[in-house]
C-alpha cells in the first residue's frame, strides 16, 4: 500500500508540474504573439514598381518629380537614414 501512495503523489506531482509548465508556455505565446501584434502596426511596406534613376538613383513620384531616395523612403516608410561611406567610394574619394 505504501508503494501505492508513493506511486499516486508521483503521478499528482507530475500532473501539476505538466499544468505548470503549460500554463508557462501558454504565458510565453501570448507574449509572443503580443509582441508580434506590436511589431506589426510598426511595419509599412513599400510596393509596387519604383522608378529610380541609374545614375543618381532618385526616385520618380507620383507628381513626376523625382526624389532622393533618402527622401522617398523616409516620406513612405518610418525608416529614418544615417549616412557613413562605404570602402570603395572612401577609396574613390581618397583617389580624386
Amino acid at each position: 500500500m505504501a508503494q501505492a501512495a508513493v506511486v499516486r503523489a508521483a503521478v499528482a506531482k507530475a500532473r501539476t508540474e505538466a499544468a505548470e509548465a503549460e500554463a508557462t508556455a501558454s504565458e510565453a505565446a501570448q507574449a509572443a504573439v503580443t509582441n508580434l501584434d506590436a511589431d506589426l502596426g510598426r511595419i509599412k511596406k513599400l510596393e509596387g514598381l519604383l522608378s529610380i534613376c541609374m545614375t543618381c538613383k532618385k526616385i520618380r513620384t507620383k507628381n513626376k518629380t523625382w526624389d532622393r531616395i533618402e527622401k522617398y523612403i523616409s516620406d513612405h516608410s518610418d525608416a529614418i537614414f544615417s549616412h557613413g561611406i562605404c570602402p570603395e567610394c572612401l577609396e574613390k574619394a581618397r583617389q580624386e
